[in-house]
């Protein structure tokens, strides 16, 4: 690919926020370059967006301030609020997901532990409130650039390459 082509499909997807429905609409523009090209794109330039928002993102008041919206719509929205409160903040719905449910672990004196975040991301019927563990589960199915299934995705694309790349070295001749 070309850098102009490239560059031109990075400020596209940029225009389109690099929301969840991104690559589908970067595929109508642009129909001869694979999806799998495009998801590569788009997602790094998602964890370049990523990186630069992190603060903004995680300051303990605004924290508290996506909290305190889970909480005021929790019971009087439809499900998927999570999803759509992800999308109207332009951040990752799994990154969101793990905010809300760092503070909603969270006790008076300290943070979640890690370990156990990680845990209830990975498995949301451990959670003692079903509706975040709803809300959790869908943020973590519909995110296609962040979170525990994107990861396990990644982890075997590596190690897929890894083992075709070892077998090639052991085909080739001393």
């Amino acid at each position: 690919m070309k850098l102009d082509l490239y560059g031109e499909v990075l400020q596209q997807a940029e225009k389109l926020n690099l929301s969840r429905n991104c690559v589908k609409e970067l595929q109508l523009k642009y129909v001869n370059i694979s999806e799998e090209t495009l998801y590569s794109i788009v997602s790094q330039a998602y964890q370049r967006y990523t990186k630069k928002a992190h603060s903004r993102h995680h300051s303990a008041d605004t924290v508290n301030r996506y909290y305190q919206a889970y909480i005021d719509a929790a019971y009087t929205e439809p499900p998927g609020f999570l999803l759509r409160q992800a999308d109207a903040l332009s951040i990752a719905p799994a990154l969101l997901a793990r905010i809300i449910l760092q503070q909603h672990l969270a006790s008076d004196e300290k943070p979640a532990p890690k370990q156990v975040v990680a845990q209830m991301m990975k498995d949301t019927s451990k959670l003692d409130d079903p509706l975040l563990a709803h809300e959790v589960h869908l943020c973590i199915l519909e995110d296609v650039y962040y979170g525990p299934i994107v990861e396990s995705i990644r982890r075997s694309i590596g190690c897929e390459y890894e083992f075709k790349l070892h077998q090639t070295l052991k085909e080739q001749p001393e």
